[in-house]
């Protein structure tokens, strides 16, 4: 859980499934009381949540929306997003394998959302992402996702990556460097 929600707190297996969740209903919560003062009229049909690990997000999503869909490229946590489904009659995951979002067709979600995924992806691919939450966005919905606006350059020198480059580089057998 701390690999999808890195708190710096419950590093090291510190979080509960229910703390877990819990969150994720809060966060879900916020935005849809955020969503609601800036006056955004939302349907409450269909939902995704791009990029849903074992279902945070998804499972509170079923507070506010009829049918949710979690769609993650990993299928250990799809098959995890199942273990933890309290809803399996209006929450589902689906495996998104490819660059794009092709298994979902045009206007199948009132909403669509996506928090703490882009900024692991290519710009290239990210924007691939894009296209495809607009394109299966139903007209009047509502997307919400997120990007980094600024990256500490600590980040973007990505210091162990580089030296393991070099290490490498220099011929370091890999089993000492990982």
């Amino acid at each position: 859980m701390w690999a999808i929600l890195a708190v710096d707190d419950k590093r090291g297996q510190k979080w509960s499934r229910e703390e877990f969740f819990e969150n994720g209903r809060a966060e879900i919560q916020s935005l849809m009381t955020h969503l609601t003062v800036l006056g955004a009229s939302l349907k409450r049909n269909s939902a995704l949540d791009f990029g849903c690990g074992i279902g945070r997000l998804t499972q509170a999503l079923t507070e506010h929306f009829e049918n949710c869909v979690g769609v993650d490229i990993s299928s250990e946590m799809i098959s995890l997003a199942n273990g933890c489904n309290r809803f399996p009659d209006r929450c589902h995951y689906a495996l998104n394998e490819t660059s794009d979002l092709q298994q979902f067709s045009d206007d199948s979600f009132d909403f669509v959302y996506s928090n703490i995924v882009l900024q692991h992806i290519t710009p290239a691919v990210s924007t691939n992402y894009i296209r495809g939450f607009v394109r299966i966005l139903r007209p009047g919905g509502v997307l919400v996702f997120q990007i980094p606006h600024h990256i500490p350059w600590t980040r973007r020198i990505q210091w162990r990556r580089r030296l393991f480059l070099i290490l490498q580089a220099l011929g370091v057998d890999e089993r000492y460097l990982i």
